[in-house]
C-alpha cells in the first residue's frame, strides 16, 4: 500500500526532459527512415538509367553511396533512440522511489514524518520539529534522527521472542499453544 509521496521536482523535470528526448529521437528515426526510402528510390531510378547507358557509373556509385549513408544514419538514429529510452527508464525507476510503499498490508502505528518535512536520500526526515523542538513543543521526528518514516505492523499475526530457561527448553515444542501474561 502507498504510505506517502515524496516530492522531487528536479527528478520529475528530469523524467519529463528524458521523455521529450525519446519523442525527439523517435521523430529523428522517422525522418531518417524517410530519407533512406527516398535515397533507395533515387538509386533504383539512377541504376535503371545506368543499365541503359543513359547515366554514368559514377552517378550510380554516388547514389549507392547516398543509400549506404542513409542506412548508417538510420542505424545511428535508432541507437540514439535506444539510448534515450534507456535514460528515460533509469530516470523513471528513480522516480518510482518517490512513492513510499509498505511491503505488507497492515496498520500504521507510527508516523515519524510530517507533510513538508525534507526527506534525504538516506531516508532521514528533517522539518520544523527537527530544527526547533521548542517551537513545536515536541521532540524531533524519528526520521530526523535517521529512523523510519513509518512503522507498519501486521496485526493478523504476532511473533514473540521470549527467553526460556535452559532447564525448561526441553519442554518447548514448535506449534505449542502459549499463554502470555504482561505486568502492564
Amino acid at each position: 500500500p502507498l504510505l506517502g509521496i515524496i516530492s522531487v521536482p528536479e527528478l520529475d523535470s528530469s523524467v519529463a526532459q528524458q521523455a521529450a528526448l525519446v519523442r525527439q529521437s523517435r521523430d529523428t528515426v522517422s525522418t531518417a527512415q524517410s530519407t533512406l526510402r527516398l535515397q533507395q528510390a533515387t538509386y533504383a531510378r539512377v541504376h535503371t538509367l545506368v543499365l541503359h547507358g543513359i547515366l554514368s557509373n559514377q552517378e550510380d556509385d554516388a547514389t549507392l553511396a547516398a543509400v549506404e549513408s542513409a542506412q548508417s544514419n538510420l542505424q545511428a538514429m535508432e541507437n540514439a533512440e535506444k539510448g534515450a529510452e534507456a535514460a528515460l527508464a533509469r530516470e523513471q525507476s528513480l522516480a518510482d522511489f518517490e512513492q513510499v510503499r509498505s511491503p505488507i498490508d497492515g496498520t500504521i502505528t507510527a508516523r515519524n514524518v510530517e507533510v513538508g518535512n525534507l526527506v534525504s536520500a538516506s531516508g532521514a526526515a528533517q522539518g520544523p520539529a527537527a530544527v526547533s523542538p521548542v517551537l513545536t513543543g515536541g521532540p524531533p521526528t524519528g526520521g530526523a534522527q535517521g529512523g523510519e518514516l513509518f512503522d507498519v505492523v501486521d496485526l493478523g499475526s504476532l511473533e514473540v521472542f521470549v527467553s526460556v530457561p535452559e532447564q525448561d527448553a526441553l519442554f518447548v515444542q514448535t506449534g505449542q499453544p502459549v499463554d502470555l501474561t504482561f505486568s502492564e
